[in-house]
């Protein structure tokens, strides 16, 4: 049997299914012997992700994070139960012939499995090809993960934007979102866009939206995205959505690391727009979609 973890952020599990999809379609194989073990909100996604091709059992042991991947905000008798009940459920899996295979190289991951047998991922180029390394020890380039890209001239048609993410610094700032709603508004006057404003933050860009999602559950986000015929949207686990589902995507990043935490492909099309230290031009947003209009 073999065994992935995965008691981190959504986006990381969806990372971990998409290479996984990759790898046994590569292989003509629809394996069911993969078992993840994490959270029941993973268990959940993994639901909404299901795809008849490829079965996967999933064994949630918690509810949320574990306190053992949330030291800051446990104590620690519920980091050390944490860290025996993990170990107690890996064990009832084990065997001498279990593979198992986990997420990263983190010092948590050691102290559950405490083996020499674990598959390391060794640093590469990008998230996705070490994710793979890491499961598989195939040593591919990020190239083979790449996913032919959609014709965006007729994809433009029903755009979703979510300029939030998990983490706060990677937001899109107000000014930015707004300068690219004006010029999608100006370019594309007939498209129609849907904006998930969870917060009200960005309510000054509410006016060039035709809907505005202020509240929806994770189902109907997915749904949302499914959707939609295009998606910009900042560094997020939907960004890692749309490459799952073959989304055409604009991606927003507020730093200069996107080589590695981007989506297969993502970079080489020049689909992505960087904000840091100072907001988005005009110039900017009309080269990005004079780029995604000309493939």
């Amino acid at each position: 049997m073999n065994i992935i973890l995965n008691f981190l952020a959504l986006g990381d599990f969806v990372i971990s299914q998409s290479v996984l999809i990759h790898y046994l379609e590569s292989k003509k194989s629809s394996s069911n012997d993969w078992l993840f073990i994490g959270s029941e909100e993973n268990a959940y996604l993994s639901k909404l992700l299901f795809s008849q091709r490829i079965n996967v059992k999933y064994d949630s042991v918690v509810s949320s994070i574990p306190p053992l991947f949330n030291v800051r905000n446990s104590s620690i008798l519920d980091v050390t139960n944490s860290l025996f009940l993990l170990r107690k459920k890996i064990n009832a899996y084990r065997d001498p012939v279990n593979t198992f295979f986990c997420e990263k190289k983190d010092f948590r991951y050691s102290l559950i499995c405490n083996s020499n047998n674990i598959k390391w991922p060794k640093a590469k180029s990008n998230i996705y090809s070490d994710r793979y390394n890491c499961f598989f020890s195939d040593n591919i380039d990020i190239d083979s993960l790449a996913k032919p890209l959609s014709d965006c001239k007729n994809s433009l048609k029903t755009i979703l934007i979510n300029p939030h993410s998990r983490m706060g610094k990677k937001e899109l700032k107000e000014e930015d979102l707004l300068l690219i709603l004006e010029t999608l508004r100006y370019y594309l006057p007939s498209t129609i866009i849907s904006l998930f404003d969870f917060d009200d933050k960005y309510s000054k860009c509410h006016i060039y939206a035709d809907r505005v999602i202020k509240y929806s559950t994770l189902h109907d986000s997915v749904r949302t995205l499914k959707d939609s015929s295009f998606y910009i949207g900042a560094d997020s686990l939907f960004l890692h959505l749309g490459y799952f589902f073959n989304i055409p995507t604009l991606a927003i990043y507020n730093n200069y690391l996107n080589d590695y935490f981007s989506p297969p492909g993502l970079i080489s099309s020049e689909r992505f727009l960087v904000s840091k230290y100072k907001n988005l031009s005009t110039l900017d947003v009309e080269k990005a979609l004079k780029r995604i209009c000309s493939q």
